[in-house]
């Protein structure tokens, strides 16, 4: 005997009910959906860290007083759009820890042992309703209604947090790797910058311009600086671009996709 378009579907629905429970108490799902999370979580903050203290050498920087005019000219048509652009880079960074740390809450919310149970219990009753003959059929959907909303809430997030954290490893991850390497070698050039040529009293080179005004030697320091600004400000908005996309587009866009998936499951009546 041929299944019909309908068995197929009732088929599915049985083997949901039955999956769906068991992927709930193993917890498989989640454990690897978590360890996908907190890797995405500390390549983020790696990323955060280095921009604030990019941001914090710059604002050391500037605060030095120089006290020549050709030479506080030279050093602001540097840091200064170092500063600007670190500040929104920071800002975008911070987007994306938000949205991880949020998609880690939730979903430890739903590998509760309360959500566990419900969802068992709404699978069994759906279960029982779809292997009786005659049925009430608004009764029989509304079960079902409750079953796949509750499966969605269940599994949904975890589903995303591995279909984005896969598209990472295959696509992004590596290219990430060498921004965010790129970054903190630009926070290490800083920061030797800062204390370059340290004297006896302790004073760095910009310190000690505060007693000079011959404009050559900061502008020998500074023109390294200036050659690997374009660099670095590339790096920076590509990989905060990229770390958008990883946290919250494409983290939305498969729970969009999941969502269809259950939508299409409760169009027809069984």
């Amino acid at each position: 005997m041929r299944f019909t378009a309908l068995d197929s579907r009732r088929t599915c629905l049985l083997a949901l009910c039955i999956l769906g429970p068991a992927l709930a108490w193993m917890g498989v799902l989640d454990k690897l959906s978590e360890q996908s999370l907190d890797s995405a979580l500390l390549a983020t903050g790696a990323a955060y860290a280095s921009a604030r203290g990019i941001n914090a050498l710059v604002s050391v920087m500037q605060g030095t007083e120089v006290h020549a005019v050709m030479l506080t000219v030279a050093a602001g048509e540097v840091l200064d759009p170092i500063n600007d652009l670190i500040e929104r880079i920071s800002t975008l960074f911070l987007f994306a820890l938000g949205s991880l740390a949020l998609q880690k809450i939730l979903l430890l919310l739903a590998a509760e042992r309360a959500f566990n149970l419900l969802l068992t219990l709404a699978a069994t009753v759906s279960a029982i309703t779809l292997l009786q003959p005659q049925r009430n059929g608004g009764v029989a959907n509304a079960v079902l209604r409750l079953f796949l909303v509750t499966l969605f809430l269940r599994f949904a997030l975890g589903v995303s947090a591995l279909a984005s954290g896969w598209v990472d490893a295959a696509f992004l991850a590596e290219r990430d790797d060498r921004q965010r390497v790129a970054m903190a070698h630009f926070r290490d050039e800083l920061a030797a910058l800062e204390s370059a040529d340290q004297d006896q009293s302790g004073q760095s080179w910009l310190q000690r311009l505060r007693n000079s005004v011959s404009p050559a030697e900061v502008r020998a320091r500074l023109s390294a600086l200036e050659a690997r600004v374009d660099d670095f400000a590339a790096s920076a908005m590509t990989l905060a671009m990229s770390l958008l996309l990883k946290s919250i587009v494409l983290p939305l866009a498969f729970l969009y996709a999941v969502l269809a998936g259950t939508r299409a499951l409760l169009k027809k009546p069984t």
